[in-house]
């Protein structure tokens, strides 16, 4: 007797524990985060989804254990195995089912950045080694870094900055002052023909620095070949490998070419000359939980113009590195993503230009418009490879011109900014956008209102007057074009009916865009 009791108490004690256990796990699913960054929207909903989708077996489980649940159960409750198969079968298919809806409700910011995480790491399911192999195999390529390069020696040539058309990938060929070259990234392998065709068809055998951002294969997808088919100097990488064939070429050619790798890291200076800076922002520390936040962040200093070169970072590494982002023109971070450019980032960078490297109807949805609205509305101009095609800028130090080298999106630009000394505070306000001069602000209604601004000489500008939601047809608001000095203005009469409050004014050209606020009393 006393053994079947305590027979019984073993099997209450094994089913308790049992049923903790599965208790236990379902709850744990509810700490599991999305592994990518994500609004509280779909943080909630990802949790749910992962709850729905472990109920759809645990479920079934805690069924078939408990005899007290079966009795009210339809399926379950006769003796029959078949039934309690199929009863089971059911359940999972409706959690099943419900985990998949809820997994549908997510924005579409979310499900594009999720599309873009799992395609990451089904190419690094394609791995022929493992990350031990490969670590050890980087390390092996790896050489001590020595001080940047010095050399004083004159700058008698003009910097050439070339982020090419690649597609949905990333690839920058710079042409330093000093007649050396520079080549951030080289897209997808597909693109290395084409690269290699564009640097040697401006006559260079030798490329004296190249820099693989981070090891997702749109932007080291081509280096192997780049290196096989160039003379090279130095290579500058962040440490840490992916598990990807396409890393492992990598490393391998590296190796046969017998070069080695240099850790790009915080602080290191690749050239450091009083008038020609080339230095690294990021990566700062040995771990992130997101292979992007690796990317090589590269800050450009030529005389009185800085260039921002950001991989792939996102949002965690822009907060890094926030002291020291100001820039005339930045290669937007990660194809224009909203996993980057926050809005405090934007504003502390303030460049004149922000070019974005994107591919045509690519299946993220890069860029998105809410970031390329951000850049605008601080009054950026916007070059993306996939509607320009190759852009050039051209510094001389002072004068900044941009131009695109392909034609066929539309015609190539020439815009030349003519102002001395880019890092002067006051200037840069100006150019960052539209300055205004005058505002007959407040006014009666009745009276008439002058606006007057200052932009880009010869410049066609739009004026947009709206009262209580609709816009204004009066006359005296036609398009305008500056005069060469960047001057327009607009004369107008506000009607008698206005009612007395705030109104805005929209002014546009350029590429820039800019509110005044135009108070009736």
């Amino acid at each position: 007797m006393k053994q079947k009791k305590w027979n019984k108490k073993l099997v209450s004690l094994l089913k308790t524990t049992s049923y903790s256990f599965l208790f236990l796990l379902w709850f744990a699913s509810f700490f599991i985060n999305p592994p990518i960054m994500a609004e509280n929207y779909d943080k909630i909903l990802f949790k749910v989804t992962n709850s729905l989708l472990l109920l759809s077996i645990l479920l079934p489980i805690f069924i078939l254990m408990s005899k007290k649940i079966k009795q009210h159960l339809p399926m379950f409750k006769k003796k029959r195995w078949w039934s309690n198969v199929f009863g089971s079968i059911l359940i999972f298919l409706l959690f099943a089912f419900l985990g998949y809806y809820c997994d549908t409700l997510h924005s579409d910011s979310f499900k594009n950045n999720y599309t873009e995480y799992k395609e990451n790491e089904r190419k690094n399911d394609l791995a022929r080694q493992s990350i031990d192999e490969l670590e050890n195999k980087r390390d092996s390529l790896s050489e001590e870094i020595e001080e940047g390069n010095k050399n004083t020696s004159s700058l008698s040539e003009n910097l050439k900055i070339h982020y090419l058309d690649v597609g949905q990938g990333d690839s920058t060929l710079i042409e330093l002052p000093n007649g050396e070259t520079m080549l951030i990234d080289a897209a997808e392998k597909s693109e290395a023909s084409k690269i290699i065709q564009y640097i040697k068809d401006l006559g260079y055998n030798k490329i004296n620095y190249i820099i693989g951002t981070h090891p997702h294969t749109d932007h080291i997808g081509g280096l192997a070949s780049i290196i096989e088919s160039f003379e090279v100097g130095s290579i500058y990488m962040p440490k840490v490998v992916a598990t990807s064939k396409t890393y492992e070429n990598l490393l391998t050619t590296i190796a046969n070419q017998n070069l080695k790798i240099k850790t790009a890291k915080k602080g290191l200076n690749i050239i450091d000359t009083e008038k020609l800076k080339i230095k690294i922002l990021s990566p700062s520390k040995n771990e992130y939980n997101n292979l992007n936040n690796y990317s090589t962040v590269l800050k450009l200093t030529y005389q009185n113009h800085q260039f921002l070169f950001m991989g792939d970072a996102e949002k965690e590494i822009e907060e890094e590195i926030a002291n020291d982002v100001a820039a005339n023109v930045i290669k937007v971070g990660h194809h224009g993503s909203n996993t980057s450019s926050s809005e405090s980032f934007v504003k502390q960078v303030k460049p004149n230009y922000a070019i974005i490297s994107v591919g045509d109807n690519n299946k993220y949805n890069h860029p998105s418009d809410e970031i390329v609205n951000r850049w605008l509305n601080i009054g950026a101009k916007i070059y993306q490879t996939n509607k320009e095609g190759t852009i050039i800028v051209t510094s001389d130090g002072t004068n900044l011109n941009i131009n695109t080298k392909s034609g066929k999106k539309e015609d190539a630009k020439n815009l030349p900014i003519n102002e001395e000394n880019l890092q002067n505070t006051s200037i840069q306000e100006k150019l960052n956008g539209l300055e205004l001069i005058n505002l007959t602000s407040p006014i009666k209604s009745g009276g008439n209102a002058n606006l007057k601004i200052k932009g880009i000489p010869n410049t066609e500008y739009h004026i947009s007057v709206v009262y209580s939601s609709k816009e204004s047809t009066a006359n005296g608001l036609e398009n305008q074009i500056a005069d060469m000095n960047g001057y327009a203005s607009w004369t107008w009469k506000v009607g008698t009916n206005t009612k007395e409050g705030t109104y805005k004014v929209t002014i546009s050209g350029g590429g820039y865009t800019k509110q005044f606020d135009l108070i009736v009393e």
